[in-house]
C-alpha cells in the first residue's frame, strides 16, 4: 500500500514542477491553466467541478465542432478499432481523450 501511495505523492509533484516550468517558459500563458481549458476555470479542480456540473455544456462542447468526433474516429481508425476490443486498456486513455474533446486547442477546433 506504502508504493501506490508514493506514486501518487510523486505524480503529483511532478504535474505542479511541470506546470511551473510551463508558466515560465511560456510568458503569454502567465495565470490560468497551462492547457486550453479556460473557459471551464482557472484550476484543474475548477474545471472539473464545472465539467461535472453542467453536463449540457460539456456534451455540446464536445461535439461542437464535428471535428472533435472525427478526431477521435482518426484516433482509433488507423489500428482498425482493435483498440476497441481491449476496454480495460483502453480506460487508462480515457482521460486523456476527454481532456482534449473539452478543450479550445485550435487544431481540435
Amino acid at each position: 500500500m506504502i508504493l501506490p501511495i508514493f506514486l501518487i505523492g510523486i505524480s503529483a509533484l511532478w504535474l505542479r514542477l511541470s506546470f511551473n516550468i510551463m508558466y515560465n517558459i511560456n510568458p503569454l500563458k502567465a495565470v490560468g491553466l497551462p492547457g486550453n481549458w479556460d473557459n471551464w476555470g482557472t484550476s484543474i479542480p475548477e474545471v472539473i467541478f464545472n465539467v461535472v456540473k453542467d453536463p449540457v455544456r460539456t456534451l455540446g462542447t464536445i461535439v461542437d465542432p464535428i471535428e472533435k468526433v472525427y478526431y477521435v474516429f482518426l484516433i482509433f481508425a488507423p489500428v482498425v478499432f482493435l483498440s476497441l476490443l481491449a476496454p480495460l486498456e483502453l480506460t487508462l486513455s480515457l482521460p486523456w481523450i476527454f481532456a482534449a474533446l473539452i478543450s479550445k486547442y485550435p487544431p481540435l477546433l
